[in-house]
């Protein structure tokens, strides 16, 4: 049925689609957080980072729809789609997953799911965003 050659081919074909899937799931279950690098002054627009540290303040946007977060002095940008399904509050203890972006010439970190906020520790303020 196959030559020799046509059974090899078939059989290196066989072996990049199952590489290829491979490292698909392992990348998958790493998550975007395993590729961040901590978020720093030096981190360039478009670049993943992490950002750990206490929520000082939580903020709805003028039009009432976006979420804005102070996470150690850095502004932390919550989509509207996103902000709707997370609840964080002032005081608890979170980690961010982010891309740098630059508004009004300031370096924020946008979260681009509710995958990318985790609460560490419960809050001591009151209410809840």
């Amino acid at each position: 049925m196959f030559v020799s050659q046509e059974r090899l081919t078939l059989l290196l074909l066989l072996g990049v689609i199952g590489a290829v899937v491979g490292i698909n799931l392992l990348i998958t279950a790493l998550g975007p957080g395993y590729f961040a690098h901590p978020f720093s002054s030096e981190a360039h627009e478009g670049d993943q980072v992490s950002l750990q540290g206490t929520v000082s303040s939580v903020a709805w946007t003028g039009t009432g729809s976006n979420l804005l977060l102070t996470v150690n002095g850095t502004t932390v940008f919550v989509p509207a789609e996103t902000a709707v399904a997370i609840q964080v509050q002032k005081g608890e203890e979170v980690r961010i997953i982010g891309t740098v972006q630059v508004y009004q010439g300031k370096k924020e970190v946008m979260v681009e799911d509710s995958e990318g906020i985790r609460i560490l520790s419960a809050s001591t303020g009151q209410g809840r965003y």
